[in-house]
C-alpha cells in the first residue's frame, strides 16, 4: 500500500511520478504532457490499467519517522534506563549535531508539502523524542554536489567543504543526514577535502536511523557506525 524510500532521489522521482500519473499535477507544457502520455502508453502495453488510480503513498524516511515519532519516544522511555550507562548512550550524550537535509528532499515544495523548504525542522523534531537537541544550521538545504561525484569530483569537494565548514562554525561535532548520497559525499570525501584545502575536518556524518538505533538500544555494530569513514570516538 505504501512505499518507503531511504533514498531522497528515489523518493522525489516516485512521488512526482505517482502524482503526475494520478493527474494531481498538471503537465507544465506540451513536452511534459508528451512524456506523461508515453509513460502511460508503456504501462498500458505492460498490462496495467492506466485508468486506475495509483492507490499508495510514497514516504521519505523523514516523513515516516515523523509518523511514528510517538512510538519512537515510547520505546526510548522503555529502554533508556537499561542502556543509560552503555557506550552508545554515552556517545549520544556527547554529540552536538546539526541536521542536514540536502537540496532534494523538500523540492518542489508544492509536491512534497511536509516541511519548510528553506528551514526544515522535521529531523530536529524526531531527534527531540530521544533527547537529542540539534544546533541551528544555516546550510540545512544547501547542495553537497550530489551525483556530480561521478563526473566532477572537484565541485563536490568544494560544495561539501562549505557544509563541513558551516557545521564546524556552528559548534557542531557531527552531522545528521537523511540522504545516503549526502552522507557519502560528506563522509567518504572528507579526507579528500582535507587534502585539497589542507584542513583538518574530523566530523562524523550519521544517517538519522543510525542515531535513532543507538538511542533505542542497538549497538555500534548493528547500526554500522563502525563502518563510517570518519568514525566517532567510540572508546568512551
Amino acid at each position: 500500500e505504501n512505499i518507503l524510500c531511504p533514498c531522497v532521489s528515489c523518493y522525489c522521482r516516485l512521488l512526482i511520478a505517482s502524482k503526475v500519473i494520478n493527474s494531481n499535477i498538471e503537465p507544465e507544457n506540451k513536452m511534459q504532457e508528451s512524456k506523461r502520455n508515453l509513460v502511460l502508453e508503456e504501462l498500458k502495453n505492460m498490462g496495467f490499467d492506466i485508468n486506475q488510480k495509483l492507490d499508495f503513498r510514497v514516504y521519505s524516511i523523514v516523513q515516516f519517522l515523523l509518523l511514528i515519532k510517538e512510538k519512537i519516544r515510547n520505546k526510548y522511555i522503555e529502554v533508556k534506563d537499561e542502556i543509560n550507562n552503555s557506550r552508545e548512550i554515552m556517545l549520544l550524550k556527547s554529540l552536538k549535531p546539526v541536521c542536514y537535509y540536502g537540496c532534494v528532499l523538500l523540492r518542489p515544495g508544492y509536491v512534497t508539502k511536509f516541511d519548510n523548504i528553506e528551514n526544515p525542522t522535521s529531523m530536529e523534531n524526531v531527534l527531540k523524542e530521544v533527547g537529542i537537541k540539534s544546533l541551528n544550521f544555516s546550510f540545512k538545504t544547501e547542495c553537497c554536489g550530489a551525483i556530480l561525484s561521478l563526473t566532477n569530483k572537484n565541485i563536490v569537494i568544494e560544495l561539501s567543504e562549505k557544509i563541513l565548514n558551516a557545521a564546524q562554525d556552528s559548534g557542531a561535532n557531527c552531522i545528521i543526514v537523511c540522504c545516503p548520497l549526502c552522507q557519502q559525499n560528506l563522509d567518504l570525501r572528507q579526507s579528500q577535502i582535507n587534502k585539497y584545502y589542507k584542513s583538518n575536518y574530523k566530523i562524523p556524518v550519521f544517517y538519522i536511523s543510525q542515531i535513532l538505533g543507538l538511542a533505542l538500544g542497538l549497538s555500534f555494530k548493528n547500526t554500522m557506525i563502525d563502518k563510517l569513514f570518519v568514525k566517532p570516538d567510540i572508546r568512551i
